[in-house]
């Protein structure tokens, strides 16, 4: 039942990512979604923190810094946001791939802790599906933002 509901909360988290991403390559509202894309990734980012505070905290294997690393994907997400605009046709693109990395990088972070046997099989596989469609979203609405 745990696993079930699991599924259905990330499923359901893709969602903002899949609408956003479509209204931007669909040029309507493209501003607006764009920036819903990048906050809602923000803010996605940022729920990483608590799965690797809990992973630090509740693990008697996992090395000290997995807990330390909790504070990385909220200060990485908001130094993304707060990037400032030197181009500003290209800025929300750069962002976009800024968001794509840092979803990367803690995929790779969360593929580590696999391999220590610090994450569940089945939970990182449910990671790697709903990761791998956050950073499609964000590189295909880094592609096709309009240009004004």
């Amino acid at each position: 039942m745990e696993r079930a509901i699991t599924r259905w909360l990330a499923v359901s988290g893709i969602i903002p990512f899949a609408l956003c991403s479509a209204l931007v390559i669909l040029n309507w509202h493209a501003q607006l979604a764009m920036q819903g894309l990048l906050v809602y990734a923000a803010i996605t980012l940022t729920s990483f923190a608590a799965i690797h505070l809990m992973l630090g905290v509740n693990n008697a294997n996992s090395p000290k810094w997995f807990a330390l690393l909790s504070i990385a994907p909220p200060l990485c997400a908001w130094l993304v946001l707060l990037l400032p605009a030197p181009w500003p046709t290209t800025h929300e693109t750069l962002q976009c791939l800024l968001m794509a990395l840092c979803f990367t990088m803690f995929f790779a972070i969360d593929a580590w802790g696999l391999s220590r046997n610090l994450i569940n099989r089945w939970f990182f596989t449910l990671r790697t599906s709903a990761t791998m469609l956050a950073i499609a979203s964000l590189g295909l609405a880094a592609w096709w933002i309009p240009l004004e």
